[in-house]
């Protein structure tokens, strides 16, 4: 059970880090729009492609943020299986 509230916790911490990457990329995509005088970014068109490739180094940041709480909760999950399968005495690897 303590394995699960840790991994709990680190689930948590990973989500709570994602909020600064997530705000810098925001900010970024703001700084491009007024900077090119755009109030709406279509996804899928020119004018995204350019503000994605003008951002990508912090939209990177935010990508390996997200990847870490994916991983988290995946490591989480598996630990709730793991104790589900003690708690029910099957036989573990």
């Amino acid at each position: 059970m303590l394995a699960i509230a840790q991994k709990t916790i680190e689930w948590h911490d990973a989500k709570a880090a994602e909020a600064e990457p997530r705000a810098i990329v925001e900010l970024a995509y703001l700084r491009f729009k007024r900077s090119n005088d755009i109030d709406f970014v279509t996804k899928h068109t020119p004018e995204w492609d350019e503000m994605c490739e003008a951002t990508v180094s912090e939209y990177t940041v935010l990508a390996r943020a997200q990847r870490a709480t994916y991983n988290a909760k995946r490591r989480l999950e598996t630990a709730v299986k793991a104790y589900k399968r003690i708690e029910n005495g099957e036989a573990t690897e």
